[in-house]
């Protein structure tokens, strides 16, 4: 009875064992193992930007996550995203003021000094503050972020205490780059 017991425990190390080597935060033990014996030459990894713990999740998995699994964002960092409404990384790469910041950084790269004809539509009022809307591009870029249509001032502060001053600051924020290339890349991902 005594080896009995004594084999029961010694297999039961030996799964817990198995399952820290291959198993991933969500649990799914077998994917890793799947992903090793399916793709051994891939060299894909995105470990800057992740936590140890979520390196072998999948995109998919990743792009439901809290914050936190990004590399360099604690307690601190997602407590203050979270004031923003930003509590995963899908939130994270689904916002819309990092949208238009990256919209407005990447179009001022083509903006011609004085360039613009007469009658011309194009705007992106809806987005700015009243007193920034007659404003080039070029000159928008280098604003604090809350002249961006629904920041409040407080909303600014937050995003400084992030690092985040600026609108080209915003279109710039790392952790939203991550996030939205995170779930891109879920698009294009195959299961294992």
């Amino acid at each position: 009875m005594t080896t009995r017991v004594f084999q029961t425990i010694t297999a039961s190390a030996c799964e817990k064992l198995l399952s820290r080597c291959f198993s991933t935060s969500s649990g799914n033990v077998g994917a890793s193992a799947a992903a090793v014996a399916k793709w051994p030459e891939h060299q894909l990894n995105i470990a800057h930007a992740l936590k140890k713990s979520d390196e072998r999740e999948s995109f998919r998995y990743l792009s439901n996550q809290p914050v936190e699994a990004l590399q360099g964002i604690g307690p601190k960092h997602a407590e203050e995203l979270k004031s923003l409404n930003l509590k995963t990384v899908q939130q994270l790469a689904d916002y819309k003021f990092f949208h238009l910041a990256r919209a407005m950084t990447v179009l001022s790269t083509v903006e011609e000094e004085g360039g613009r004809l007469d009658n011309t539509l194009m705007n992106i009022n809806k987005g700015l503050d009243k007193a920034s809307e007659k404003k080039a591009l070029k000159e928008l870029i280098h604003q604090p972020v809350h002249i961006l249509q629904g920041i409040s001032p407080q909303a600014g502060e937050t995003l400084a205490s992030l690092g985040v001053k600026t609108v080209e600051d915003l279109a710039n924020f790392k952790f939203c780059q991550w996030a939205e290339s995170i779930v891109v890349a879920a698009k294009f991902e195959e299961e294992v």
